[in-house]
């Protein structure tokens, strides 16, 4: 009975770990109950999960998936932040609670898009802009060439057509 028990826990962590874009792991030690409720009605709002899970049943889930870079995260007791949406906005929610509420959470690492990064990494990952912004900016900095060549194309046909101008003047004056 209980080895059922685990398989089907086994089996919940293998779909909470699939399909996702980003899983936080973290620290819970000394973080109360209504803390860690607080943190996932507030990672709900952005489509993203908090879960305590067992470290040994989350390794199987993991090498079943062959998400092996999910057990660097393993360290001490584990709570994991899951989302199949923006990595950045998710680490910035996280990271705003944390610092906002004073919780002692200490963020491991995380695996993005199948790779694992440091804390460092995450904290550097919440201070991204969102990616909307980035796209903009992106855009701006490949337009501004172009905007700029265009400027002076008119500056160059506004001179031609000033000398133009300034001749028709002098032939009139001239008749």
């Amino acid at each position: 009975m209980v080895a059922v028990k685990k398989i089907e826990q086994v089996k919940e962590l293998e779909k909470f770990l699939d399909g996702s874009t980003i899983i936080i792991g973290t620290n819970y030690d000394g973080v109360s109950v209504s803390d860690l409720q607080k943190l996932r009605s507030i990672l709900r709002q952005d489509n993203a999960q908090y879960k305590v899970v067992k470290n040994r049943l989350l390794r199987i889930a993991a090498s079943n998936l062959g998400k092996e870079d999910v057990n660097e995260l393993l360290k001490g007791p584990v709570g994991l932040v899951r989302s199949s949406g923006e990595p950045a906005s998710v680490a910035k929610i996280l990271q705003t609670y944390i610092t906002d509420s004073s919780v002692p959470l200490n963020i491991t690492g995380a695996v993005v898009d199948g790779n694992f990064i440091d804390q460092a990494q995450v904290q550097r990952l919440a201070t991204l802009p969102a990616r909307d912004v980035l796209l903009s900016q992106l855009l701006g900095s490949l337009n501004a060439p172009s905007q700029s060549f265009v400027s002076l194309l008119n500056v160059v046909l506004s001179n031609i057509v000033n000398v133009i101008e300034k001749r028709r003047i002098q032939l009139e004056e001239r008749e």
